[in-house]
């Protein structure tokens, strides 16, 4: 009877431990998650990374746990256990956590490159550039026009009447700018905080936030100017 008692025992224990395995613990490989990630925004050292920047990680989660991970360009197999909160994934021996959104996952530092990088769901609202920006660099979107301009000094500029430059942001980081009527093409822009710049050879403009707008640093081989710009509606 003692033995048939601790037979009963322990199964009663073996019961509990799978339907806790089974309601919540750390081994679920929910369908809901299952499909293929892209990355779609980064932060490292206080810098916003888009585009190409994290175009060489990429994220699939398979049925049954399995998955593969791209990282700078190269693939290697996964796997991968939910909870209610994150998303958990074993590449190479090694864990990392990433934190589950609205069809989002967020490594907060993935794989220990002191970057934190955020996969979307392919075909979801995430997955559009526009929504996946930080609230600063969503600012920054649209047509931004000059209608102040002075020299490095603050003093007005003879022949100019201020409405000289005109730069319009895109959700992909690019901005098209024009000076004086003339196109002066596309080219990639960043902020760190409260500071931005445009990344090109032929070009050197850089702009600070202000509470009126931005103030551009435009200067070339023979001039320098500092227009001040508001956003069009």
């Amino acid at each position: 009877m003692k033995k048939y008692l601790n037979f009963a025992g322990m199964i009663g224990v073996l019961c509990v431990v799978f339907m806790l395995s089974a309601c919540g613990g750390s081994g679920r490989t929910d369908a809901e998650y299952e499909g293929k990630y892209i990355s779609v925004s980064g932060e490292a050292i206080g810098m916003t990374l888009t585009g190409e920047d994290i175009s060489g990680f990429g994220l699939e989660l398979k049925s049954g746990g399995k998955g593969t991970m791209t990282v700078n360009g190269e693939s290697d197999t996964i796997k991968w256990t939910n909870d209610d909160k994150n998303i958990t994934v074993k590449i190479s021996g090694t864990d990392i956590v990433g934190a589950i959104g609205q069809d989002t996952i967020t490594f907060d530092n993935m794989l220990n490159m002191g970057m934190k990088l955020t996969f979307a769901k392919e075909g979801s609202e995430a997955a559009k550039l526009e929504n996946t920006l930080p609230e600063s660099d969503k600012r920054m979107l649209g047509i931004w026009q000059s209608h102040t301009v002075t020299d490095v000094l603050g003093d007005p500029i003879e022949g100019f009447s201020g409405d000289e430059l005109k730069m319009e942001f895109a959700a992909d980081h690019t901005a098209k700018v024009t000076f004086k009527g003339k196109d002066l093409g596309s080219h990639k822009w960043s902020l760190v905080g409260d500071w931005g710049s445009l990344d090109g050879d032929e070009l050197n403009i850089n702009w600070d936030i202000t509470d009126n707008g931005i103030d551009v640093n435009y200067s070339t081989d023979d001039d320098y100017f500092v227009f001040g710009c508001t956003k069009q509606s």
